[in-house]
């Protein structure tokens, strides 16, 4: 196990990842960013006074935590790529779950990821010439200063592939085109939406519509996140492929 950390975090530091997770092929996790908490111990009974001498039963704790019930780990722990959007602790990610394989052997699982936070729509709104801004149920951000529109992110969902129906919105006295993409988590659930905000007065851009950009990058952020993932790796196979040395003689 202590060959396994700084492998990990060579890895981490290669990839930027803000949410990673290592586990072993029960779920057990070896390594994590999250600071997942582990299991107390179990607290032994103290023995009477009189309580004749027996050979004591060692009742071992367990030594990890185990995420082998998460959302989308029963794929991952079979030996699928799982990829969508992850709500941890109040924050949300998009990550991407890929088997630690040796062989037709499943080592492991590794769970990698980024926040989508404020940085992550700034690079949105670029692709997309306009305001974006994230919408779901615990979670809203926007990438103009102040409270974006109240708009139940249900109600955008519905948005996406019919332009003709969406809604004008008044922000700061001006008026914009509403348009949405769903944001689909690692069950292929709708966890919320992106919704990008079009003034009314722009028609055209030299690009073309934002919709169709917004909905182009969608499309390469929801669907694609298992190519992300694993181009990720394939671009640190090094550190990668000593990490998976290191799991597999662990017994």
């Amino acid at each position: 196990i202590s060959k396994i950390r700084p492998l990990c975090e060579e890895l981490v530091a290669s990839t930027k990842a803000s949410f990673f997770v290592l586990t072993d092929k029960k779920g057990n996790v070896l390594y994590d960013t999250l600071n997942i908490p582990r299991p107390s111990p179990m607290a032994s009974p103290t023995p009477s006074a009189s309580a004749k001498k027996i050979k004591k039963s060692k009742t071992k704790a367990p030594l990890y935590a185990s995420i082998k019930d998460w959302p989308g780990m029963d794929r991952a722990l079979s030996g699928s790529n799982v990829g969508g959007a992850f709500l941890y602790q109040g924050s949300l990610y998009q990550i991407t779950m890929v088997p630690v394989l040796s062989g037709e052997k499943n080592l492991g699982v590794i769970l990698i990821g980024a926040m989508i936070d404020s940085s992550f729509l700034r690079n949105l709104k670029f692709d997309a010439i306009n305001e974006v801004a994230l919408y779901s149920e615990g979670l809203t951000l926007c990438t103009r200063s102040g409270t974006p529109p109240k708009i139940d992110y249900k109600t955008i969902l519905n948005l996406a592939g019919h332009p003709e129906s969406r809604p004008q919105i008044e922000w700061n006295r001006e008026t914009y085109l509403v348009d949405g993409l769903p944001l689909v988590s690692v069950e292929l659930k709708p966890l919320g939406a992106i919704a990008v905000f079009q003034p009314i007065k722009q028609v055209l851009t030299v690009e073309g519509t934002p919709q169709k950009s917004i909905v182009r990058w969608g499309r390469l952020f929801l669907l694609g996140a298992i190519l992300l993932g694993l181009g990720a790796f394939w671009q640190y196979m090094v550190p990668f492929n000593r990490l998976v040395g290191a799991m597999d003689r662990i017994k």
